[in-house]
């Protein structure tokens, strides 16, 4: 799986882990693209401080 598309953000961010998980296997890369909803921006702070990885952001 090259890309990943979460229309809603997990309450739980090892739910949001396991899901982009399923890219970049085997040394490939991926690409994860959520879409946060101004209700769920609490439960996305919390996976932004739980990442090593630079999160891009983008208002749409």
């Amino acid at each position: 799986i090259t890309h990943i598309i979460n229309y809603e953000v997990p309450e739980d961010p090892e739910v949001y882990y396991h899901r982009i998980g399923r890219t970049a296997r085997i040394g490939e890369s991926g690409k994860a693209i959520t879409l946060v909803s101004e209700a769920e921006i609490p439960y996305w702070e919390e996976i932004r401080e739980m990442t090593k990885t630079p999160i891009l952001e983008y208002i749409v």
